[in-house]
């Protein structure tokens, strides 16, 4: 009576099913069957995610953030190129204009390495707005409060410089194969992990309250960075992704907090 009890608690809080049976979240003992509910969770969140492309809303913070980002890789790559046009290495025309093409190449793909930082740190102030549409559609029943302008603006800009100053210190690991993909998604996993999980956790619990909730969960989290890092550094699609994985993490963040509540004797 008790195990069925449960069950049904599960199943109200959130529709876990492990090996086709609903899990109660109170039931997680070992870590092995912790991370089971944890992936559950992920898989949940990304498909619902995805599965609100057609909310008008949504779209629209969708379709803003692309025009912020090919904006912004436009001035990228034109201030890099007109910084290495100005440089003269050798005075010989031929190996300045070789050299120039070369750098250019390199320009171009430092661009794109350090792109998804610098656009984060831009359309972070959109992801509110991304975060509003999924919590009207899937948790209407949730009270939630968008964190003052400074806040996500300071949030945003502190993911972005991160991300673009991390990845310039491990510059030289990314000409290591192999090396280069380990470090690349172990990285940014982290930080978009850390910092979009209390973006979205800053709209329902204070700074603290959401830091700590992010050290119990430090691990599924870092799981969902690493799909976060996947969507960003996919071409062209990754400038579509940011108010994607605000969605993402908004269901991520709901999926952790309700199973905590399921601990709860």
């Amino acid at each position: 009576m008790l195990r069925q009890s449960r069950l049904r608690n599960a199943e109200r809080l959130h529709p876990l099913v492990v090996d086709g049976k609903p899990v109660a979240p109170d039931d997680v003992i070992s870590p092995l069957s912790g991370y089971r509910i944890v992936i559950v969770i992920l898989v949940s969140a990304l498909f619902k995610a995805f599965g609100q492309f057609d909310d008008p809303a949504l779209r629209r913070v969708m379709w803003r953030g692309l025009g912020y980002a090919a904006v912004l890789f436009a001035i990228l790559l034109g201030l890099s190129w007109w910084g290495l046009s100005a440089l003269t290495f050798f005075d010989i025309g031929w190996a300045d204009t070789l050299v120039t093409a070369l750098g250019g190449l390199a320009v171009a793909a430092l661009a794109v390495l350090l792109f998804p930082g610098a656009m984060i740190a831009v359309q972070g102030v959109l992801l509110d707005d991304a975060a509003e549409a999924v919590e009207k559609r899937h948790y209407p029943q949730v009270s939630a409060a968008a964190p003052t302008l400074a806040v996500s603006i300071w949030a945003s800009l502190r993911l972005g410089l991160a991300t673009v100053l991390l990845n310039l210190l491990v510059l030289p690991l990314y000409f290591i194969p192999l090396v280069n993909l380990v470090v690349f998604y172990s990285l940014n996993g982290y930080l978009y992990g850390r910092e979009y999980f209390e973006l979205v956790a800053l709209r329902r619990m204070s700074g603290d309250e959401a830091k700590a909730m992010r050290k119990r969960h430090s691990g599924g989290l870092f799981m969902a960075g690493l799909v976060s890092a996947g969507l960003f550094s996919i071409p062209i699609v990754g400038w579509f992704m940011p108010a994607v994985v605000a969605a993402f993490m908004v269901h991520v963040f709901e999926g952790l907090r309700r199973a905590e509540q399921g601990r709860v004797r």
